[in-house]
């Protein structure tokens, strides 16, 4: 990513400026894992001057490989995209975000991952990314109604999140 350099998706209102920030990685004591141990200190009042606290203590040190998933997508309904959400920890083999239940058709969206590797995306779901071996998924539901994501992993740690947003298709409309 080259700082300052305004990206322009298609469908955007303006510009989108991705601004370099700070990235940390928690002390290999905090965490089962390096590869959930990333923290980004966005410009929130006080997360910076913590993090800071941290590193001097020993509880967290420089991250030089932090990771930003970015996903495009048409179709949502721009003035209240967000629908419901839901996240979960484990340490099965089997990763699962528990259900949600929308209020429309919607575009689902997972992200998982795992102190080894995430193998497999849950039935009837995309797989859009595997990067630093973890993923993210999508898939369209065409109604509203009570759906989850599941997913495998290889190791005994995971985090899986799922929110659901809000098509844009009038009734009866094409979705």
């Amino acid at each position: 990513m080259e700082s300052g350099v305004p990206t322009v998706p298609p469908y955007l209102a303006g510009p989108l400026l991705l601004s370099p920030f700070r990235a940390y990685s928690l002390a290999p004591s905090r965490v089962g894992d390096p590869a959930s141990a990333r923290v980004f200190a966005r410009p929130y009042r006080g997360v910076s001057q913590r993090l800071e606290t941290w590193r001097k203590r020993g509880l967290a040190g420089r991250d030089d490989e932090p990771s930003l998933y970015l996903h495009e997508y048409s179709g949502v309904d721009r003035t209240s995209p967000f629908d419901v959400e839901s996240a979960s920890i484990g340490t099965s083999r089997a990763m699962s975000t528990g259900p949600v239940t929308t209020s429309s058709a919607s575009l689902l969206f997972s992200a998982g991952a795992s102190s080894h590797r995430v193998t497999a995306a849950g039935p009837d779901y995309t797989t859009r990314s595997t990067a630093f071996d973890n993923r993210t998924m999508d898939r369209i539901s065409f109604a509203a109604g009570s759906y989850s994501a599941t997913m495998t992993q290889d190791q005994n740690q995971w985090v899986e999140h799922l929110v659901a947003f809000r098509s844009a298709a009038t009734p009866g409309g094409a979705n």
